[in-house]
């Protein structure tokens, strides 16, 4: 019986599959503020924008350059077979702290506008930032990190999803304050 489903179907598949055990690998172990597995945001993240693959696939990956450097080379191979989408990742990896190793420790501002223009990297962090605004996220993080930390980081997203919705007028892109 020939098989359903489209070659590009299957290749589609064995790209989201390829990201989901890198994933797995970078972080498995992890846990999020509220004490959840990590790995499950950044399935809800990818899952979230489908039936764009492409934007899927760096939904999985987008946390892996920036808290799981180890894996930071096998992500970017996995995307080697498109330079867009090697920009994009580079896009949605904010160069701070140890990240620094780029050459600038940029403030979250800095970032948002390094990203902004990239309209795939716009939509997975705008996804990102939905599933880091979930309620009942943030009352398992408020339990374990304080409730002030939690509305700190909420008016910090809020505020991000704000200026990343206003584009294409990256003119909108201001910030009245230090996030």
């Amino acid at each position: 019986m020939p098989n359903p489903v489209s070659a590009s179907d299957r290749a589609a598949w064995r790209r989201i599959l390829a990201a989901l055990e890198l994933a797995v690998l970078a972080h498995g172990t992890q846990v999020d503020k509220g004490g959840q597995r990590y790995i499950w945001h950044v399935f809800r993240v990818g899952f979230s924008l489908l039936p764009d693959v492409d934007a899927c696939v760096l939904g999985i990956l987008h946390d892996i350059p920036e808290d799981q450097p180890h894996y930071e080379a096998a992500a970017y191979e996995l995307l080697a077979h498109d330079t867009e989408l090697l920009k994009d990742l580079e896009a949605l990896t904010h160069r701070t702290g140890d990240m620094a190793r780029f050459g600038v420790d940029e403030s979250y501002e800095e970032y948002l506008l390094r990203l902004a223009p990239r309209e795939r990297a716009r939509r997975v962090k705008l996804a990102d930032l939905a599933d880091n605004m979930l309620p009942w996220r943030n009352a398992l993080a408020a339990e374990r990190v304080g409730l002030p930390k939690v509305l700190n980081l909420r008016r910090r997203y809020a505020h991000a999803i704000e200026a990343l919705r206003a584009l294409p007028d990256q003119s909108l892109l201001t910030f009245p304050q230090k996030l």
